[in-house]
């Protein structure tokens, strides 16, 4: 009988051993469930469909609702698009890539531009692992225009920067997020498009967020990435322009 209980329980171990190992680094590989996804080196895109949506371009060019109309190409007829979000990101990661086919989508939960995002902008730079077009989603847990302007820098004149606003009902700090956010397009004008998610929330009562007003139903999960689309046609018309 103690033989057989020492077996049973060393076959125990062993299955939770395994199970272990099967989630690598604490789960990541996983999916968006497990609060991170990687989806690797950027692959070419071709920014082409239609994109319902709010993109604003900058101080002087407003805003641009998508209109179905596929911006122009570069020659090559193809972008790269390298997507670095926060837990809003994991909850729309199905709808961004079918809003923008090919995108790599750098997501985790928590990630904060100050420190995580940053130094993972200056690895892929590095690495030249960014696409021609880099969008930022890291607003909710805060961001200042400091932050924005570092990362601009690391990025480079050559690439266009596209940065999704942030919409959290009730939090008083969304609104100095998003003004940091505005001053950056000002000074960046050739090169940086606001994703305006926080303008198409408020026009679009019928949004349906999650309990905390903040994260992604599966309907808003659409929108959310529709307007990131239209922020990524917009940076693409500017490449087609240089």
């Amino acid at each position: 009988m103690k033989a057989t209980t020492a077996v049973l329980i060393l076959a125990l171990v062993c299955v939770c051993l395994s199970s272990a190992c099967s989630q690598g680094d604490g789960g990541a590989a996983s999916g968006p469930a497990a609060g991170v996804i990687d989806s690797g080196p950027a692959v070419g895109v071709t920014a082409s469909g239609s994109a319902a949506g709010v993109a604003s371009g900058g101080a002087s060019s407003g805003n641009a609702a998508g209109t179905g109309q596929s911006a122009a190409l570069p020659a090559d007829g193809d972008v790269r698009v390298t997507l670095i979000g926060d837990s809003v990101v994991l909850g729309g990661v199905d709808a961004v890539k079918r809003a923008i086919p090919g995108v790599d989508i750098r997501a985790r939960n928590d990630r904060k531009l100050d420190g995580p995002g940053l130094d993972m902008l200056r690895r892929e730079a590095a690495g030249d692992e960014l696409g021609q077009v880099v969008a930022l989603a890291l607003g909710t847990n805060f961001v200042t225009k400091d932050d924005i302007d570092e990362a601009m820098e690391i990025i480079g004149p050559g690439r266009q920067m596209v940065f999704v606003n942030a919409y959290r009902a009730g939090a008083a700090y969304i609104d100095e997020v998003n003004e940091a956010i505005s001053e950056a397009a000002a000074a960046h004008p050739s090169n940086f498009t606001i994703a305006d998610w926080y303008g198409y929330v408020v026009s679009h009562p019928d949004v349906k967020l999650a309990s905390d007003d903040c994260h992604l139903t599966k309907s808003s999960a659409e929108d959310y990435a529709n307007v990131i689309r239209a922020g990524v046609d917009s940076a693409v018309a500017k490449l087609a322009k240089e």
